[in-house]
């Protein structure tokens, strides 16, 4: 039985010899499959083929078991260390390719992560430049709109990033002409704002103007129509004006004289002045203490019917008329003074 295991230990050292000192270029192709060749002539027709005998010969010699196994340690130590420096060179190129594939893996999600990165950044563009001032609108707008995308720098992702580029660009242009419109808006309110306080103030001063027209007009006309006897103060009190609105009143309510019929008309005569009438002096005697003259019956409406000297007639028939007018002038006066109150 042991003779077999002799003739083994002759094939076991031509094998080893074979692939001793042997060194693969096991980074090609042929130089890898030339060493896991070798690594497997090793194993199949040195290590195995042993342990094959062995299993065989030890059901058929149960004693010389433990003799057989020493003697197989011993062979396989033949050629083991051979096999283990060609598996070394192996499994160092395997490591050094999984390490090679692990990097380029490593440096291909860098770069695409980088890239990534890049559009979205480009894509936030938009969103960050909302509620920013025309002038920042406008700044990022003209620097985005020179930025460039080559195939050398952004490689497959080229059009990606153009693409987000023109998605902020229009989301800022969106937004620069809502900025130009909220300040269109704000320049027209200011604007309208200040037109509005001119034209208060306007308004104001046109009050004011009126206002004092209105006095110099009722002061005008307090001169012409009432000539007061005796210097009175420039805003009589208001229970005079009343008085002497009672007073005009009670002088309408008189009873005026009869006034004669006219005298019938005679064809081809001189005209006859058939109406009674009264002097200026009759006028101011009856609505004493105030007076009144030509000029203010000419601008109540009244003018002479006829002179007597140097006095002039009115028509008797006027005189309520002339008073009715006087106290609506009074009654015109007493409302500013109850208003200015």
């Amino acid at each position: 039985m042991l003779a077999q295991f002799k003739e083994a230990e002759v094939a076991q050292h031509a094998l080893a010899e074979k692939y001793r000192n042997c060194v693969y270029a096991v980074a090609t192709t042929k130089g890898m499959q030339e060493a896991i060749a070798a690594r497997a002539d090793l194993r199949d027709n040195g290590r195995l083929a042993l342990t094959k005998t062995e299993s065989r010969v030890k059901k058929e010699v149960n004693d010389l078991k433990r003799v057989m196994a020493d003697e197989v340690e011993r062979l396989v130590a033949i050629t083991k260390p051979v096999e283990d420096s060609i598996d070394s060179q192996i499994k160092a190129e395997e490591e050094r390719k999984a390490a090679a594939k692990a990097e380029r893996e490593r440096i291909e999600r860098e770069r695409i992560e980088k890239h990534e990165a890049g559009i979205a950044k480009l894509r936030g563009y938009g969103e960050r430049c909302r509620g920013q001032s025309i002038e920042a609108l406008e700044q990022a707008l003209g620097a985005l709109q020179n930025l460039t995308f080559s195939d050398e720098e952004w490689q497959e992702f080229a059009t990606k990033a153009a693409d987000a580029l023109a998605t902020s660009i229009a989301q800022i242009e969106t937004e620069l002409e809502v900025a130009k419109q909220r300040k269109k808006d704000e320049e027209t309110r200011i604007a309208n704002e200040r037109i509005a306080a001119e034209l208060e103030a306007q308004r104001q001063e046109l009050a004011r103007q009126s206002a004092a027209l209105r006095a110099q007009q009722v002061a005008r006309t307090h001169a012409i129509v009432f000539a007061f006897p005796e210097p009175e103060p420039i805003s009589p009190p208001l229970v005079s004006l009343v008085a002497a609105n009672n007073a005009a009143k009670a002088q309408i309510a008189e009873a005026a004289p009869v006034v004669a019929p006219p005298a019938p008309v005679v064809a081809n005569a001189a005209p006859v002045v058939s109406q009674a009438t009264m002097k200026l002096g009759d006028i101011n005697t009856r609505i004493a203490p105030l007076s009144i003259t030509a000029a203010g019956l000419s601008e109540l409406g009244f003018e002479p019917v006829g002179t007597e000297k140097a006095a002039k007639l009115y028509s008797l028939s006027d005189y309520p008329r002339i008073v009715e007018a006087m106290r609506n002038r009074l009654d015109a006066l007493l409302a500013d003074v109850a208003q200015a109150a």
